[in-house]
């Protein structure tokens, strides 16, 4: 629930609400105490309390989909069919909040742990190009990551847009890997998003450029977990606390105070 609250602060504070837009949540929290939600039940129901609090559209995910893929996913490989992991749940959620949205409107797609620190104009970007995303590579294989992304649909080829994991060309893909064939249809059309991985020298670099709240929170971060899926910034304008949905499985205490240090040092900005 920290980091939605966070997010929504400061979607608030730094996208322009352009007239006619919507924010969705599409809640995929588990019912039951699991390392996702550090082990506490009730959370879907407060995600929905918090969507209508602030008239944000909620849209819960049905988690019986989760075994049923190819309803979400027509095409899905048989080997992810009833898979069930951290990145067939993401990429099953996505896609069900797209799939629920206004065709051919502009969409940008933020993961639960990926928060604006600076202003963020999407239709100015948009009137550049028409896709904006986070290259990723995987041996061979090139697709858009799915922890932000913006595109105008209305002028891509949308015909192999699938925003699912699996295997391409042997290769075994995060969510968004499945977009691989789509974004070599849209190449031309596409930008990407500078992505800068925080580690202590690149702090130390960044000094007189980073924010003093962020650059407290990076160095404890590494410090305390020397270990483990570090922060990005994207863009120059997203703060990405990596891991934030606690798939590496730590404790959860240690997991909320680093999303509570997180949420603490964006909301000081």
């Amino acid at each position: 629930m920290r980091l939605l609250e966070t997010q929504a602060v400061m979607i608030n504070r730094f996208i322009p609400d352009d007239p006619g837009s919507e924010v969705v949540v599409v809640n995929d929290v588990m019912e039951e105490p699991h390392f996702s939600n550090l082990w506490q039940s009730g959370v879907p129901g407060e995600v929905e309390a918090f969507c209508a609090e602030t008239g944000v559209t909620h849209l819960r995910f049905p988690q019986e989909l989760h075994q049923v893929r190819e309803r979400i996913f027509p095409q899905v490989q048989n080997e992810f069919r009833t898979t069930e992991t951290a990145n067939t749940r993401c990429a099953d959620a996505i896609q069900y909040g797209l799939q629920h949205l206004r065709n051919l409107e502009p969409v940008l797609i933020l993961d639960a742990d990926m928060i604006p620190f600076r202003p963020f104009e999407p239709i100015q970007l948009l009137d550049e190009f028409p896709l904006w995303g986070v290259l990723q590579n995987r041996g061979p294989v090139s697709y858009l990551w799915n922890g932000v992304m913006l595109y105008d649909p209305s002028r891509l080829n949308m015909g192999r847009f699938n925003i699912d994991c699996g295997i391409v060309d042997g290769v075994n893909v995060d969510v968004g890997g499945m977009l691989h064939g789509w974004l070599s249809d849209n190449w031309q059309s596409a930008r990407f998003f500078r992505t800068e991985l925080v580690t202590l020298d690149w702090i130390h670099w960044m000094d007189t450029h980073l924010p003093l709240p962020l650059r407290d929170f990076f160095e404890w971060q590494i410090r305390t977990f020397p270990i483990g899926r570090p922060s990005d910034i994207y863009g120059e304008a997203f703060v990405h606390l990596g891991g934030g949905g606690n798939w590496e499985v730590r404790e959860a205490s240690l997991a909320r105070e680093r999303i509570d240090r997180f949420c603490d040092a964006v909301l000081a900005l």
